[in-house]
């Protein structure tokens, strides 16, 4: 009689090699010759869990530990199998912790419970899990591991040493490399990303996070074709995971010429894939008389960053005898901006180790009438908002485009950005447009005062463009070509807020790129990234015109050129992406710096540069033209009353 460990062993083989269909026929022959063989159970168990069925992987994890409790795996792999099903994680860490207990030499124990604790932002415990697995067996998994959480902790230099180790067990661990190429996206060293993030595709092709990390750094030096050839690679490795589409997305917008009606069918498209297998709350009217409005916003963007930048005056200058506002921190990093916005809302809620269903609980719970997602698909949780846990969903600020998300009822722009008739059928969400500018941007306080024009002690004009190299096409650069040429003695100024100081190769990767286009690399001037924002925004200083980026226009260097006293010829096209820079120079009173074609792009700056003293004058009366921009409480006013027309369209005047 055949023993049934012959299939057994055949169903272990090819599920290491990932062969489903011949493992599942194998280990369900051996069941039937061992009705109770917890081996074949728990096996059964990881096949399941690698088609991505978390409700059968359990049930057979569980019978197989009902057999055998005495082996550590499948204890650790049923913390797995929880940790991955949504509002579970808890019950994995007290899982985990319990067997981890019992088995104390598993290392396989500590390496998962360290997993679900990285998970939930627990990351001191994390780290002490992990390194008992590492003291018990090292390994490149629990090695990387550890290094991840160093560096969500921000301790990036103390991560390198874990990965040297993994690379030492294994020079060919692409986790590892992967893990190395983020330290170096992270320290603004784009050449050597590229090195680590290609070499980690190299050894392992299938590994998402490869090729998402070369889509990354491709994207980041304006290689936009390769980019978007990196994530469509990473989407295919990994389809389930939306971070994947949402950052394909993203880079789609710094394409030309703009392409808004395609765009468009891409984000519904993944909108549509986002809420398959979820089901979306349905809310009964609610009473509206005798309340305040509750608002929510949802963002892992208040710290330093833009969104912080055009958010700061709204939460300062919210009306809280009308509307009670809830803040939902989806971020580890805080910083002074952090404790600012948190010091401005009614209610702040720190969510990052929430998952889907616990954030869309804790939002049901709150009793938000209007949640506004402040991201979309730069990191944005639209797995919460696919559920629908507030009655009114609107998206706004942090993403220039729909979300393409059913479930997203309201998208806020304005009339420049977002012209009525086309614009609205490229948008899943109902258009609602603000009168005036769409944004309000909150002056730093440590900005430098405005200095004289640098033109005169250049003895020509020095342009300027501070966007970063993903919004720096060719056809721009064939523009800047011929404003150099038709202004003597001019010169263009290049500054990345997030180059590397020791890091020279995305400047030599733009001055190639110019070269190309037919700019003399003699006018060109690269400044490296400053230590500082404060030093940042001083750099204007060195620059008499701003020449905004299409088709996807600047916003906050726009925005900071105008406030040091540089003015901005922006080229306004076909989609939001690429009008925002209209709508701010609209509101500054600069729609004469607005040009309508390439041309006239090269006219106006060429125009303003022939006249210095307009210039020096101009130069002196920026921030004073800002005013409709800067002005939080006029602009907290109009977003409210968009806020109280949603929900009157929603509930009436008075509610249900």
């Amino acid at each position: 009689m055949a023993s049934p460990d012959q299939p057994l062993q055949a169903g272990l083989f090819h599920l290491q090699r990932g062969e489903l269909p011949q493992a599942e026929n194998a280990l369900q022959t051996c069941l039937r010759m061992q009705p109770g063989n917890a081996d074949a159970m728990h096996f059964m168990g990881l096949l399941e869990l690698q088609r991505g069925r978390l409700g059968p992987a359990e049930k057979w994890i569980r019978q197989a530990i009902a057999k055998n409790p005495r082996e550590p795996a499948c204890h650790a792999n049923l913390g797995e199998v929880l940790r991955r099903q949504p509002g579970r994680a808890e019950e994995a860490i007290a899982l985990l912790a319990a067997a981890a207990g019992r088995f104390p030499e598993s290392p396989h124990l500590w390496h998962t419970l360290g997993l679900c604790l990285a998970g939930r932002g627990r990351h001191g415990q994390a780290a002490a899990a992990v390194e008992k697995a590492i003291a018990r067996q090292p390994s490149p998994a629990s090695l990387t591991l550890l290094a991840r959480v160093l560096i969500n902790q921000g301790r990036h230099a103390e991560a390198q040493a874990p990965l040297k180790r993994a690379l030492g067990l294994d020079p060919a661990d692409a986790n590892a490399h992967v893990a190395f190429g983020d330290i170096e996206c992270k320290a603004c060293n784009p050449g050597k990303a590229l090195g680590w993030f290609s070499k980690a595709a190299e050894l392992n092709p299938r590994l998402a996070e490869a090729h998402a990390g070369l889509a990354k750094v491709r994207v980041s030096l304006g290689l936009i074709p390769e980019g978007l050839e990196s994530h469509r690679r990473a989407m295919a490795c990994n389809p389930r995971d939306p971070a994947y589409a949402s950052s394909w997305l993203l880079s789609l917008h710094y394409q030309s010429p703009a392409e808004p009606a395609q765009w468009a069918a891409h984000h519904r498209e993944i909108g549509r894939a986002l809420m398959q297998g979820v089901a979306p709350a349905v809310h009964p009217p609610r009473q509206r008389a005798g309340r305040r409005l509750k608002v929510g916003y949802v963002s892992g963007d208040f710290r330093e960053h833009p969104v912080a930048f055009f958010m700061e005056s709204v939460l300062r200058h919210h009306d809280r005898q009308t509307h009670e506002i809830f803040c939902y921190h989806d971020s580890i990093h805080a910083d002074a901006w952090t404790e600012r916005l948190k010091s401005h809302a009614g209610h702040w809620a720190a969510t990052q180790a929430m998952d889907a269903d616990e954030l869309a609980a804790r939002v049901r719970a709150d009793g938000i009438d209007i949640l506004v997602d402040l991201a979309g698909h730069t990191g944005g949780r639209m797995d919460v908002f696919a559920r629908k846990p507030a009655p009114i969903q609107a998206t706004y600020l942090g993403y220039p485009d729909t979300t393409g998300l059913p479930a997203m009822d309201c998208r806020i722009v304005d009339a420049v950005t977002d012209p009525p008739g086309e614009a609205d059928g490229h948008c899943s969400e109902r258009l609602v447009r603000l009168p005036g500018c769409f944004l309000c941007y909150t002056p730093p306080a440590h900005a430098p005062a405005v200095g004289p024009p640098p033109a005169a002690g250049h003895g020509g004009i020095t342009f300027a463009n501070f966007n970063k190299l993903a919004k720096i096409t060719p056809e721009w650069m064939a523009l800047l070509a011929r404003i150099l040429a038709n202004v003597p003695h001019s010169r263009c100024l290049f500054k990345c807020f997030s180059w590397g100081q020791q890091e020279d190769f995305a400047m030599r990767r733009l001055e190639s790129a110019l070269a190309a286009c037919g700019v003399d690399p003699g006018r060109l001037v690269l400044l490296p990234s400053a230590p500082s924002h404060e030093m940042h925004l001083a750099h204007y200083g060195q620059a008499d015109i701003a020449l905004d980026t299409f088709p996807y226009n600047g916003t906050t260097t726009t925005c900071e050129a105008l406030w040091m006293g540089v003015p901005v010829v922006t080229l306004a096209g076909q989609a939001h992406v690429a009008r925002v820079g209209a709508s701010l120079l609209a509101a500054a009173g600069l729609a004469e710096w607005v040009a309508q074609t390439p041309d006239d792009y090269v006219r106006i700056a060429v125009e303003r540069a022939g006249d210095p003293a307009g210039l020096a004058s101009l130069r002196q009366n920026l921030r004073a033209k800002m005013a409709p921009l800067t002005d939080g409480a006029a602009f907290a006013a109009k977003l409210e009353d968009a806020y109280q027309g949603m929900a009157q369209a929603q509930w009436g005047a008075t509610g249900g």
